[in-house]
């Protein structure tokens, strides 16, 4: 294994990780799945003890080759939903993990639905901006004029999810009691 795929390995990891623990104080008791299947964390809540299936996803700070009208390089968090492989999505929920360098806090969580994940539209393969393996993705700005900004380049990469999440972040951040 390469140091660059080790590296994202371990930073799925630590999101995870991080994940289990916000379950737990949340009232869940969760178990990881382990492997590469196809969710990441079993979570069931006393006394009902129905399975909620959760899936996590960890991003970076990154630019993945997405330019502004000026050809400046727009930075972003970005979540894979779904990849071309994969035909169904067999997740209740999807977590969001963006790692924030020199923060206190470390990390920020954002809470998809599995209907607002499915809902995302498929992408074309763009070479520079998107890999070619993504079909579906969640992408979260700095701040709503950076989304502007990235829009305008492209009206046709972003979904009505990712305008309701760049414009209001709030309603998607830390949202752990969508998950039930």
């Amino acid at each position: 294994m390469d140091t660059r795929k080790l590296r994202k390995h371990h930073l799925g990891d630590w999101g995870e990780k991080l994940v289990l623990l916000r379950l737990r104080d949340h009232g869940f008791e969760v178990e990881p799945r382990g492997g590469f299947g196809a969710y990441d964390i079993d979570a069931r809540r006393p006394p009902d003890d129905r399975i909620i299936r959760v899936e996590v996803k960890t991003s970076k700070w990154k630019n993945e080759g997405l330019r502004d009208r000026d050809g400046g390089p727009l930075y972003y968090w970005g979540w894979l939903v779904k990849d071309r492989d994969r035909h169904e999505l067999r997740f209740d929920f999807l977590v969001g993990v963006a790692e924030v360098a020199r923060d206190i806090r470390g990390a920020r969580f954002f809470i998809f639905s599995h209907a607002e994940a499915a809902a995302q539209p498929s992408l074309k393969p763009r070479p520079g901006v998107k890999p070619k393996n993504v079909e579906k993705k969640i992408d979260l700005f700095g701040s709503k004029v950076n989304f502007d900004r990235a829009r305008a380049s492209d009206l046709h990469l972003f979904s009505p999810l990712e305008e309701q999440l760049n414009t209001d972040p709030s309603q998607f951040e830390d949202q752990w009691s969508k998950i039930r």
